[in-house]
C-alpha cells in the first residue's frame, strides 16, 4: 500500500487540472467532489477495509469535500464504494459528479457528468458505475406480481414496456468512448462497473475498444489488478483461487 501511495505521488495528485489540460469544446461547469482517505481509511488494514466496504460503511473511509446533487440517488454508493478501492490500491485523490458544460459565453446548462475521475499512472481514468436495476428485470418482476391470471392486453403492454426502457449495453460503451476522447486524451483509460453482468455479445465491443468492464462484487481485485498489473497476488487473491479449485 505504502509503494502504491508513493507511485500516486510521483503521478500528480491534481486529477482536475489534468483533465483542464485536455479539454478543447467543453469546460469544467463544477468539479463535483474530492475523495480523499479518511485518516481512519488510512488506519486500516486490508480487512478491516474490506469489512467495512462490504457492510457499506464507506463513508467513514472518506474525506469528502466540495459539491455533488443533493439529492441521494441510487448510483451513490457504488460510486463511493468504487472510489474508496481506487484510493486504497494508490490514487491520492478522485473526484466525483463532475460536470462538463460547452466552451461558449453563451452556454450555461451541462451536457454531461462525469462520476469518478482519478489520475494514476500518469494518465486520466474515467469510471461509469451503474448499479440500477435494468429495466427489463423490473418488468419481469411486475409480470410476477400479475400472477398466473396476467390478461393477453396487459401481457402485450408489458412486452412493448420491455422494449422502450431497454437500454443497449453497447450504447453506454459508446458514450464513454466518446467522454474518454474528450477528456482523457491519448492515454484515457475507460472502467465501467456494473451491478449486473454484461451480456456475452457486449464483452468483445469492449475488449475491442480498450474499456475494462467490472463487476460490483469483484471491485476491489479488479483495481487491484489493472492499477498494479505487474503485483505480486496478494493473500486475498490466492485464497479465492484455492477455494475456486477445491469447490
Amino acid at each position: 500500500k505504502t509503494e502504491a501511495l508513493d507511485a500516486g505521488i510521483t503521478d500528480g495528485l491534481d486529477a482536475l487540472a489534468l483533465l483542464r489540460c485536455q479539454l478543447s469544446a467543453s469546460e469544467v461547469e463544477r468539479p463535483g467532489e474530492r475523495l480523499t482517505l479518511s485518516p481512519r481509511g488510512r488506519a486500516l488494514d486490508e480487512a478491516g477495509f474490506l469489512d467495512r466496504l462490504e457492510r457499506g460503511a464507506v463513508r467513514e473511509l472518506l474525506r469528502i469535500e466540495g459539491t455533488a446533487d443533493r439529492q441521494v440517488k441510487e448510483g451513490d454508493r457504488l460510486e463511493f464504494q468504487t472510489a474508496a478501492v481506487a484510493l486504497w490500491h494508490g490514487a491520492r485523490e478522485v473526484r466525483r459528479s463532475l460536470r462538463l458544460k460547452v466552451d461558449s459565453p453563451r452556454s450555461y446548462n451541462p451536457h454531461q457528468e462525469i462520476d469518478l475521475i482519478f489520475n494514476w499512472g500518469g494518465r486520466l481514468w474515467l469510471v461509469d458505475c451503474k448499479d440500477r436495476v435494468s429495466g427489463s428485470s423490473l418488468v419481469r418482476q411486475l409480470r410476477g406480481a400479475f400472477g398466473p391470471d396476467i390478461t393477453r392486453q396487459a401481457d402485450g403492454l408489458l412486452d412493448r414496456l420491455a422494449n422502450e426502457i431497454k437500454v443497449n449495453p453497447i450504447k453506454a460503451l459508446k458514450e464513454d468512448l466518446i467522454a474518454n476522447l474528450e477528456i482523457g486524451g491519448l492515454r484515457g483509460r475507460v472502467i465501467c462497473v456494473r451491478r449486473d453482468p454484461l451480456p456475452q455479445e457486449v464483452h468483445p465491443y469492449a475488449t475491442a475498444n480498450g474499456i475494462d468492464v467490472v463487476q460490483k462484487k469483484d471491485i476491489f481485485q479488479s483495481f487491484r489488478r489493472k492499477m498494479h498489473p505487474g503485483g505480486a497476488a496478494a493473500p486475498s487473491d490466492l485464497a479465492a483461487l484455492k477455494r475456486k479449485l477445491e469447490g
